[in-house]
């Protein structure tokens, strides 16, 4: 492991002092003081020329430090800008471009709770040439208020022809893996739905009261078989005209089988959702038949009577106990 400029900046000053030291001790016993003869040949001088040297040889173990610092600071940005000039190349060899850091995309679903701050990182956009774009999704330091997993992860968005109601498919792997992910919602337990065979071994099922008939439009056995295959480890969602992959951790995007890995799922996983959905619509009332879902299979409801309650009544119970602290002390 690298050691950190303070660390290095104490085990160079403490190296520097020992040697010096040791140095001085050396030149006084064996050659007759010659290396101090400046300060003098009294004890107390003699300390107080081995103080000087001491300081002089702490200062340049500083300075030191100071230039190692500088230049590891140096390589690591000329390392993070031939990252981003390989990824940007990379993107536009492909159609495509690269964005180091932007605002997470509108449609992101339950990527990130309400309220949470959050930003993209290593986004590769191939919306225009091939429909697809991906990276990672970063929490901002001021959103984490307590310790939990999953403050960064990747995603996988894949453009569809069509508006489809909200679909949630959480993995159950990932939620054994990484039990307090952040980027779940918790949606109400009457939108879950059980389908037949094991399907539920791998995915979670959530949909909008009455989309059970259209769900199951959708997801087709083959489908359902593609999922537990290839995206078993992901939570998948559907929402508005878009496919979403949520990975559990962020993608190492500089790998090559990363990159293999996620072109494969587009092709494959996106691909059969693509024309699973091509010919879908809702005719339900509030519905454009093949433009607008109705505004009931739009989003999932989500958990937001306990999350506004809990909070509530904790700051009446406060408050409450304040005003009877200050009766009682006034009664007494």
């Amino acid at each position: 492991m690298i050691a950190t400029v303070p660390a290095l900046l104490v085990a160079c000053v403490v190296i520097a002092c020992v040697a010096g030291l040791a140095l001085a001790l050396v030149d006084v016993a064996v050659f007759g003081d010659p290396g101090v003869r400046w300060v003098g040949r009294s004890l107390g001088d003699a300390l107080l020329g081995l103080a000087g040297i001491l300081i002089v040889e702490a200062l340049c173990a500083a300075l030191i430090v100071a230039l190692v610092g500088m230049i590891r600071r140096d390589t690591r940005l000329s390392n993070h800008w031939r990252r981003r000039v390989r990824f940007a190349r990379f993107a536009e060899a492909n159609g495509g471009a690269h964005a180091f850091g932007a605002p997470v995309p509108r449609l992101t679903g339950t990527l990130v709770h309400e309220g949470a701050t959050a930003h993209t990182r290593d986004v590769f956009d191939f919306e225009r040439a091939h429909g697809f774009q991906f990276g990672n999704i970063v929490l901002s330091p001021e959103s984490i208020t307590i310790r939990r997993e999953g403050r960064a992860w990747g995603f996988i968005r894949v453009r569809l022809d069509r508006r489809v109601p909200h679909v949630v498919l959480e993995s159950v792997r990932a939620g054994r893996t990484h039990p307090r992910r952040f980027g779940r919602a918790g949606y109400q337990a009457g939108q879950r739905i059980e389908l037949e065979g094991d399907f539920g071994r791998y995915f979670t099922v959530y949909a909008p009261d009455g989309y059970g008939p259209d769900l199951l439009y959708v997801l087709t056995p083959d489908l359902m078989a593609l999922l537990v295959d290839e995206a078993a480890g992901f939570d998948v969602e559907l929402i508005d005209d878009s496919l979403l992959l949520s990975a559990p951790t962020a993608f190492r995007v500089g790998e090559r089988a990363t990159l293999l890995a996620i072109e494969d799922l587009v092709s494959r996983v996106g691909g059969a959702t693509r024309r699973r959905t091509e010919r879908y619509a809702d005719t339900r009332p509030g519905a454009v038949p093949r433009v607008v879902v109705a505004p009931g299979g739009r989003r999932l409801r989500r958990k937001w009577l306990l999350r506004a309650t809990l909070p509530g009544a904790l700051l009446v119970l406060l408050m409450v106990r304040h005003v009877l602290v200050d009766v009682l002390r006034l009664a007494g």
